[in-house]
Order: C-alpha cells, then sequence, then structure tokens
C-alpha cells in the first residue's frame, strides 16, 4: 500500500507538472495569438484612419478648390460687370479721366498684391498665386480694352474734325 500510495503520489505529481506544461504552453499560444490579433488590429486601425485622414484631406482640398472658384466666379462676374459700367461712360469723359482710371487699376492691382501679402497662409499661397495671376490678367486686359477705347475714340474724334475742317 505504501508503494503504491508513493505509485499514486509521483503519478499525480506527473499529472500536476504535465497540466501546468500544458497550462503554461496554453497561456503562451493565448498570448501569442492575442499578441497577433492585437498587431492585426492595430494595422487596420491605422489603414482605417490614414484612409479617414486622406479622404479628410481630399474633402478640404475639395473645398479649398470650390471656395476659390466661387471666389473667382463672383470676381469675374463683378470685374465684368464693371468693365461693362466703365466701357459704357467712356466716351464722356476726358483724357485726364481715362488716365485717372488707369491708375485706380494700378492701384487697385497693387492694394490686392498688398493684402494678399499679408492675409495669405503658407499653404494657401500656390492655389492664391493661380488667382492672382488670373486677377492680374484680367486686369491688364481691362486696362488694355480701356487704353483702345480711349484710342478709338480718339480717332474718331480726330476723323470727325477732319471731316468738318474738309467740308
Amino acid at each position: 500500500e505504501e508503494k503504491k500510495a508513493e505509485l499514486q503520489r509521483k503519478l499525480a505529481e506527473k499529472d500536476k507538472i504535465h497540466a501546468e506544461e500544458k497550462e503554461t504552453e496554453l497561456q503562451r499560444k493565448l498570448a501569442e495569438r492575442d499578441k497577433v490579433h492585437a498587431e492585426e488590429m492595430e494595422t487596420i486601425l491605422q489603414r482605417q484612419l490614414a484612409e479617414q485622414d486622406k479622404i479628410h484631406a481630399e474633402e478640404k482640398e475639395a473645398e479649398v478648390q470650390r471656395k476659390l472658384a466661387e471666389k473667382d466666379k463672383v470676381h469675374t462676374e463683378e470685374k465684368e460687370a464693371e468693365l461693362q459700367s466703365k466701357l459704357a461712360e467712356k466716351d464722356r469723359v476726358h483724357s485726364e479721366e481715362m488716365e485717372a482710371e488707369l491708375q485706380r487699376v494700378i492701384a487697385e492691382k497693387d492694394q490686392f498684391h498688398s493684402e494678399r501679402d499679408r492675409h495669405v497662409s503658407q499653404q494657401h499661397a500656390a492655389q492664391l498665386q493661380a488667382l492672382e495671376e488670373q486677377y492680374s490678367k484680367n486686369l491688364d486686359e481691362q486696362a488694355k480694352q480701356i487704353e483702345d477705347l480711349h484710342s478709338e475714340r480718339l480717332n474718331r474724334r480726330e476723323d470727325e474734325f477732319r471731316k468738318k475742317e474738309d467740308e
């Protein structure tokens, strides 16, 4: 009976060690699986965050482009209306008034440059540069049209004057 008890004790000890080893192995496998799962989840979350950041950046860029396009459209419409108004009054103004108008356009262009320099942030400078170039081009075209109109008006008056002299 002592041998049997000794044998049972050794078997119980062996079973206990085996159970502890199995439990340790199981805990190691669970920890490894949890680690792999956590890494996969982190990768998925990082990818999702990156996609959300990309979408957010694209939405912001689209919004900036939309706002710039709207500003450009409004600005172009305003400039077109202003040009039409100016062309209508050109037949009634003197050369000095034409020069004053050209100076105003140049001053407006200079004011635009000054205000842009004060208000433009680093990240929007390239977009505003394109807008500025378009604005500058529009103003230059406007100035050229005003000069052409003035020259045409002067030529017409000279022609009328010559006709009157010839008569």
